[in-house]
């Protein structure tokens, strides 16, 4: 049940709607959008994050230093030991 609900949040496209919350000037909501744009696990959503690490906010920083952590955990890099490219 709960993959049908990881499904239809890759649908609604997540990265574009929480990537403009990410250069907001409340630092709370730059920390959200950093956590939020690391659990979707989407390449496209590095660039906001990265760009976060040189916020003037300690805990932005911070956060986004952990959710570079949680999108590279959750994106499959390289390739198998039989040459075979890793599945998506």
């Amino acid at each position: 049940m709960w993959l049908c609900g990881i499904t239809k949040l890759h649908k609604a496209n997540p990265v574009r709607r929480i990537t403009s919350d990410a250069t907001s000037w409340v630092a709370t909501h730059r920390q959200i959008a950093v956590l939020a744009l690391g659990d979707t696990a989407n390449t496209a959503a590095l660039p906001p994050i990265i760009d976060r690490l040189h916020d003037h906010r300690w805990w932005v920083r911070t956060q986004a230093a952990a959710a570079i952590r949680l999108a590279r955990a959750g994106v499959r890099i390289g390739r198998r030991r039989t040459g075979a490219p890793v599945p998506p």
